[in-house]
């Protein structure tokens, strides 16, 4: 006896790219043919999509916020956050106050581009799409804020060994979370990545030139 799966409702037989343009799926038909077949051609197609929207995304998000009342609240954000991250920092004692760095030059422009940029265009930039419900809110910042502490744990057991002791410290771990929370909060309100990348790049940057960064924990190579 041969099994007749219904048509899925969620994938027409004619369907439209926002970059590619029409398509067709001659293989859904009410004979049901190869439904697994149809599940796996479905989200491959669902992600396509998702990632054409995100790429627009972020060539939208490029535009820095000129409305003063979404600076200030960004501005609030970072000065609270700032202030949350310094505290948990030093209780855990993963800062210590030192001399300006003599190669602070070299740190600010480094850090800039790595880790601000291309990390906030990662965690943030692609996990960004504007008018989400609430809850899609959320789960997004879950979503992305998880992936941004694992990220930095991943590090310390691939190719930066040598910061095994500061990636994987819980209070540097809990500071990145914070990072992570406040730097989509930024994005969201702001509909732009820079604030977010600005933030990120001086709470490394100050870490780095002003408190010890990562020398503050005594460091070993596997």
């Amino acid at each position: 006896n041969s099994q007749t799966y219904p048509k899925r409702s969620r994938l027409p037989e004619k369907v439209t790219s926002p970059m590619r343009g029409n398509y067709q799926w001659p293989w859904i038909s009410n004979s049901g043919f190869n439904c697994k077949r149809q599940e796996a051609i479905q989200s491959l197609f669902e992600l396509s999509i998702l990632m054409n929207g995100n790429i627009e995304n972020i060539l939208r998000i490029l535009a820095y916020p000129t409305d003063f009342n979404i600076q200030l609240v960004c501005f609030t954000i970072v000065v609270l956050s700032g202030l949350l991250i310094f505290k948990i920092a030093e209780t855990g004692k993963i800062i210590k106050h030192a001399k300006l760095a003599r190669n602070w030059p070299k740190l600010l422009l480094v850090s800039f581009f790595v880790p601000a940029l291309f990390e906030e265009i990662i965690f943030r930039g692609l996990f960004f799409a504007p008018n989400r419900s609430l809850v899609d809110s959320a789960v997004w910042l879950l979503l992305s804020t998880s992936l941004f502490v694992a990220w930095h744990f991943l590090q310390s057991k691939t190719f930066h060994k040598q910061y095994n002791a500061v990636f994987t410290n819980r209070h540097f771990l809990v500071c990145a979370a914070i990072l992570g929370v406040s730097c989509y909060l930024l994005l969201v309100i702001s509909d732009s990545i820079w604030p977010p990348i600005i933030f990120h790049w001086l709470i490394v940057f100050v870490w780095q030139a002003l408190y010890s960064g990562i020398s503050i924990i005594p460091t070993k190579k596997d």
